[in-house]
C-alpha cells in the first residue's frame, strides 16, 4: 500500500502524498522533537521535512524504504532548524543559555508535556496551494 502511495506521488498525485504525510507525520515529529528538543522548532522541521520530501519525492528510489527516507530527509531538516537557531542566537549575542525563569518554565513545561502524547493532534502537515506551486515550479512538476 504505501509502496503504490509512493509511486501515485511520484507521478504527482497529492492525494496519495497527504497518505504518506498522515502515515508519517506523528513519527517524524517525534523525531524532530529528539532532535530539536522543543516543540516549535520540531514542528518547523516537520514542515520542512514534508515540503523537501515533496519537492525530491522524485528521486526516491525505492532502495531503502520510504520510512527510512523520511526519516533521513527529517533528521536533516531538524539539524538545519537547530543550526538557523544557533546562528540566530549568535547574531543577537545571546549565550543560547536560558536563565532560571525560563529554565523553570521548560521544566514545568517539559513534566506536563510528557504526560501527553508528544506529538499534538493539531500537528497536521497540510500543503497549501502556493507551497504547492512553489513546490511545482522548484521540480517542474506537471500541474
Amino acid at each position: 500500500q504505501e509502496e503504490t502511495a509512493v509511486e501515485r506521488a511520484q507521478a504527482g498525485d497529492l492525494v496519495a502524498f497527504q497518505s504518506l504525510v498522515e502515515q508519517h507525520s506523528r513519527d517524524v515529529f517525534r523525531l524532530a522533537f529528539r532532535i530539536t528538543r522543543n516543540e516549535m522548532d520540531a514542528e518547523d522541521a516537520v514542515q520542512e521535512t514534508f515540503l523537501n520530501a515533496y519537492q525530491r519525492i522524485s528521486k526516491f528510489d525505492g532502495r531503502s524504504s520510504f520510512r527510512t527516507w523520511i526519516y533521513r530527509v527529517a533528521s536533516n531538516a531538524s539539524i538545519d532548524v537547530v543550526r538557523r537557531r544557533r546562528r540566530r542566537l549568535s547574531h543577537r549575542g545571546d549565550t543560547g543559555r536560558p536563565n532560571r525563569d525560563h529554565l523553570t518554565t521548560w521544566r514545568r513545561r517539559g513534566r506536563r508535556q510528557r504526560r501527553l502524547d508528544p506529538c499534538p493532534e493539531r500537528l497536521s502537515f497540510q500543503l497549501s496551494p502556493t507551497k504547492v506551486m512553489q513546490a511545482e515550479a522548484k521540480t517542474h512538476l506537471p500541474h
